[in-house]
């Protein structure tokens, strides 16, 4: 059986930094991306699992632990964006998640998807 694709959702307020976020990674990785508002978003993640979520630091801590609660419930990975410097070595209570701070160029948001993906890649035994 051929491997499946990543699945991504990507988690932003402005739905055309969603948009442009999404079409980064679907064009440089193999793998199929959802876009939410961080309101549907909770819906989504109730009903559906994804391997990563990209989730946009929020102005209510409870919106962005409630995403992440309910991301790593289904056993996904996060990855932050953010426009706030204060965020650049980690989200309070969750700085074991990367923050990509925007904006950012294509390569960075890229390349924090492809490390966890292969971080999170079970070993042949």
């Amino acid at each position: 059986m051929p491997d499946q694709k990543p699945s991504i959702l990507v988690v932003d307020s402005e739905y055309l930094i969603a948009f442009d976020t999404a079409q980064i990674l679907s064009e440089v990785l193999d793998c199929d991306v959802e876009t939410a508002t961080p309101e549907a978003a909770q819906h989504v993640l109730c009903t559906r699992r994804f391997d990563i979520v990209v989730i946009e630091v929020q102005s209510e801590p409870h919106t962005t632990e409630t995403l992440v609660s309910a991301t790593c419930a289904a056993g996904g990975a996060v990855i932050f964006t953010s426009t706030s410097d204060e965020d650049r070595n980690g989200v309070d209570g969750f700085r074991e998640w990367p923050v990509v701070l925007k904006p950012f160029p294509s390569g960075e948001i890229a390349r924090s998807v492809t490390a966890i993906l292969h971080a999170r890649r079970p070993t042949a035994r």
